[in-house]
């Protein structure tokens, strides 16, 4: 069993790795080179940082503008990062089959919540690699059996949600904020 020390590293290196590819395309964005942004990406990792605390998940949800739910490797962490750079607020909330959502996933506004979902194929490439990466021993999250049923476990939260649903298998993490925006603004001036 990993040490809580080891959990942290790994979590951070997942973080750092997940945020190189956010920071690259805040790069691109900024075409004048102010570096304003790394004031305004530190600050959103800052503050997603705190979220990912279990104590305060519930009221991370309840602050959220935009509340992300999806299984693992669907761009939760780079994507929230980067909403919290364009100025929004986000919460995280994985699809863990077999773990139920917390509480005040039902009891938020509804019209903040957007799904993600990604194909199952892609998924389990991308899983494999990060096992690969991470060198770990647990392959069965890699499987496309495995996959699929996370899939489904996530397809029925979305519906019990009443979610909209964002595949993000071909899309930036540019390109899924601006999808989540659109759909949020959507549903709540409606």
């Amino acid at each position: 069993m990993a040490s809580t020390a080891n959990l942290r590293f790994r979590r951070s290196a997942a973080q750092l790795h997940a945020l190189a590819g956010v920071e690259r395309e805040i790069r691109a964005q900024d075409s004048h080179n102010r570096r304003k942004y790394l004031r305004e990406f530190s600050q959103s990792f800052r503050e997603y940082d705190c979220v990912l605390d279990p104590q305060g998940l519930d009221q991370a949800i309840r602050r959220a503008d935009i509340v992300l739910v999806g299984v693992s490797r669907t761009s939760k962490t780079p994507l929230s990062i980067y909403l919290g750079y364009l100025g929004h607020k986000s919460a995280n909330i994985p699809v863990v089959k077999g773990i139920e959502p917390p509480p005040a996933l039902f009891e938020i506004d509804q019209r903040k919540i957007v799904g993600l979902t990604i194909n199952a194929d892609r998924l389990a490439e991308i899983r494999r690699a990060r096992v690969r990466t991470m060198g770990a021993r647990n392959r069965q999250y890699a499987e496309l059996k495995e996959v699929y049923d996370e899939l489904e476990v996530a397809e029925k939260l979305h519906r019990r949600l009443g979610c909209p649903v964002i595949d993000i298998s071909e899309l930036s993490i540019e390109e899924t904020a601006h999808r989540v925006l659109r759909v949020v603004e959507e549903r709540q001036s409606a």
